[in-house]
């Protein structure tokens, strides 16, 4: 690699017992050789800061978006779920009456108006199960992929200055199942109403931690001593705002 030419040459005059190379020399190459480690250090932290900063406030925030509009599609079925439970209710009013009348025709015909609108509510529960079951799996597997493409774009980093840096880190996250915060609020009906869980936004939050740990390596310790370790970290999490249900950056450190 050819920013690696300074080193080999400050290597050979290091090697060279006949004193061919000068001291002005000498401490040139040690001057130019303690520079661009200096200039790895920052370019690798600069560059692993943004691609951090990108996974929180991008891959993060979409994944939490996913949740939220599935969350936001299944309330929006709220309002037909209660039609459905009040119709159902006040038919079993009126089949009592009926029956207490020996009204045998009315009786079928409002035993008819029920089972159609049972069955309207199991239309409606597929509905429901298909948005909780399609937002967590859309959700799980974008935060799967958008995780391995952080992983790939760290290795590929660490790869391109491992003959200067040495490098050690650790990617974790609090949770590769995120879900979708939500409870129906009677288990025993056909097509409930969903309600958010109490303290959805902690239930619902993504959060990604990032430690690592760099220094110059062997060769180079004389040169650059130092070492730097760091931990960054981001959560994601719905927040209500002004303009509705929003994802909302926590940046705990960044």
């Amino acid at each position: 690699m050819d920013y690696l030419k300074p080193y080999n040459a400050h290597a050979n005059i290091i090697k060279d017992t006949n004193g061919f190379g000068s001291p002005l020399l000498l401490t040139f190459l040690a001057l130019l050789s303690s520079l661009l480690i200096v200039a790895a250090f920052v370019r690798f932290s600069v560059d692993s800061r943004s691609d951090f900063r990108f996974f929180c406030y991008n891959d993060l925030h979409a994944v939490q978006k996913i949740l939220i509009n599935h969350e936001q599609q299944l309330m929006a079925l709220n309002p037909v779920a209660q039609a459905l439970r009040v119709r159902i209710r006040l038919l079993y009013i009126q089949l009592a009456l009926a029956i207490a009348a020996e009204n045998l025709p009315l009786v079928a015909q409002i035993t008819k108006w029920i089972l159609q609108a049972k069955e309207q509510q199991r239309a409606l529960r597929l509905q429901q199960q298909m948005l909780i079951s399609f937002g967590t799996t859309y959700a799980r597997l974008e935060l799967t992929r958008t995780y391995k493409d952080l992983l790939v774009k760290n290795r590929t980093r660490s790869q391109a200055w491992s003959q200067i840096l040495q490098i050690q880190d650790s990617i974790s996250m609090n949770t590769f199942l995120p879900v979708m915060a939500v409870s129906p609020d009677n288990r025993a009906d056909i097509a409930p109403v969903y309600k958010y869980n109490p303290g959805f936004e902690n239930q619902q939050r993504i959060q990604a931690t990032w430690m690592f740990w760099f220094f110059a390596k062997p060769s180079f310790q004389t040169l650059i001593p130092a070492d730097y370790n760091w931990r960054l970290q981001c959560s994601i999490e719905p927040k209500n705002q002004p303009q509705g249900l929003l994802p909302t950056v926590k940046a705990d450190k960044l």
